[in-house]
């Protein structure tokens, strides 16, 4: 298929999230670089590009590299508005996470706005029981003062 290849690249992107699990982060990091790279040259495939941002702004979270991930998950939530739509799961799950950078580098009101957002959508659509909510809730409690 070729190295850049729609398959070639979901299975290196596949490979990369194998080894984020494995605790091998550098190594994943590197990955999702090279799958961003071949996905923005995939434009029959929008979106993808913007799930290997999230992926990638992950990883680099753990590796507590917030500046790029913030930067990351801002393309990723601009092209997941434009491709999906602002209430897509998609978008929703790059707007949580980009409110988790937010709150480390310390815009927290930035945060709380987005995570309430979040919050609304997720409220729309999930028992009021799910882990997601109680997740989203005590972040929310953990930005705002009391």
């Amino acid at each position: 298929y070729g190295p850049d290849s729609w398959k070639a690249t979901v299975a290196r992107n596949n490979l990369a999230a194998t080894e984020f699990q494995l605790g091998h982060a550098e190594a994943a990091a590197d990955l999702f670089r090279d799958v961003l790279r071949a996905a923005t040259r995939l434009p029959e495939r929008e979106g993808f590009a913007a799930r290997v941002r999230s992926n990638l702004a992950t990883v680099l979270f753990g590796l507590e590299r917030y500046r790029e991930a913030g930067v990351l998950l801002r393309d990723s939530v601009a092209e997941c508005e434009r491709v999906f739509g602002p209430d897509h799961p998609e978008t929703i799950q790059s707007v949580a996470n980009l409110a988790r950078v937010l709150a480390v580098e310390g815009d927290r009101s930035t945060a709380a706005e987005l995570t309430r957002r979040c919050l609304a959508h997720y409220e729309a659509r999930l028992p009021p029981t799910h882990p997601r909510l109680t997740e989203l809730r005590e972040f929310l409690d953990d930005l705002e003062p009391c």
